[in-house]
């Protein structure tokens, strides 16, 4: 028998009626009966997901990662939203974990005749109960690696997708070198997500530096273009210790500023390309930047 911490966090698998319209209550109506699974179920907070903030993704992970010794495996519900940070978040902030962590949450809540949460629901427990380790979305009949989902429809219960860029896991050594074992994960937050836009001058990079941001996130064009205009201000950015990495707008294949000419003057500025999605990759440069912050 596999015992499974059920974390609820709010969001629409949560959420009933009220004269306001949908908002999640402390406790989900949605029961839960799996073959060889028993389970504890905490509130944790209970959100509309758009509320949830990187200070939110610690307390999951401080929880999870310190309950470890008593649960063989981790049930997070949480709104669909921003469902995609937080799963990025934690199988960063959880990366030596070895235990299963599983979201779910659902496109239509629990007393609608056809919502989707019993079923996401029992599937995440059963991913919980039958895989070794690693962070994962349940949702839909797929099981979705956390830090590669994405959410691609406002409204269809298949909401979600793998995009299946998450780069080589030695990419994440400076990450795992910070956190393993630590069950607090320090975050900078001063980290700017910019989409590049073919209107889009230099401007932005003036703004970032007055404000004090320490890290950027380029969502480019294609494989990573960057206006030339724009991309000569960032590399004044990094120039002035500010951290920018480059990702792509779209959903597979990932950044690579080695293909074209243009985009490799991108690296002669100091730019990173990272083959992650948006949500990954901001997570990810706050927790190297916490983490270089936290050293000195």
């Amino acid at each position: 028998m596999k015992k499974i911490l059920w974390l609820q966090t709010g969001g629409t698998i949560n959420c009933r009626k009220t004269d306001a319209g949908l908002a999640p209550a402390a406790e989900a109506e949605t029961a839960v009966s799996v073959s060889g699974v028993s389970y504890d179920s905490e509130a944790i907070f209970s959100l509309d997901s758009s509320n949830i903030t990187p200070g939110h993704w610690q307390m999951l992970a401080e929880k999870v990662f310190n309950a470890g010794g008593v649960y063989d495996g981790f049930v997070i519900t949480h709104g669909t939203d921003t469902l995609e940070y937080s799963a990025a978040a934690l199988s960063l902030m959880l990366y030596d974990f070895m235990k299963p962590v599983i979201f779910t949450g659902a496109m239509l809540p629990p007393h609608e005749s056809d919502s989707d949460a019993r079923l996401n629901l029992t599937a995440a427990f059963e991913a919980a109960r039958d895989l070794k380790s690693g962070v994962y979305v349940a949702f839909a009949g797929k099981l979705i690696h956390g830090i590669s989902c994405a959410k691609v429809h406002t409204k269809e219960k298949d909401a979600f997708i793998d995009t299946g860029i998450y780069g080589p896991v030695t990419e994440l050594t400076a990450v795992k070198r910070r956190i393993a074992g630590a069950g607090s994960v320090p975050l900078c937050e001063k980290v700017f997500v910019i989409k590049i836009t073919p209107n889009m001058n230099g401007d932005i990079a003036s703004f970032i530096l007055e404000k004090g941001y320490r890290g950027v996130v380029c969502e480019g064009f294609g494989l990573g273009g960057i206006p030339y205009g724009l991309l000569e201000r960032l590399g004044g950015l990094v120039k002035s210790g500010v951290r920018v990495v480059v990702v792509s707008q779209c959903l597979y294949g990932g950044a690579d500023l080695n293909v074209y000419a243009a985009h490799r003057k991108a690296q002669e500025f100091g730019l990173e390309a990272w083959n992650m999605t948006g949500a990954a990759a901001l997570v990810r440069l706050m927790i190297e930047l916490g983490g270089e912050h936290h050293e000195n």
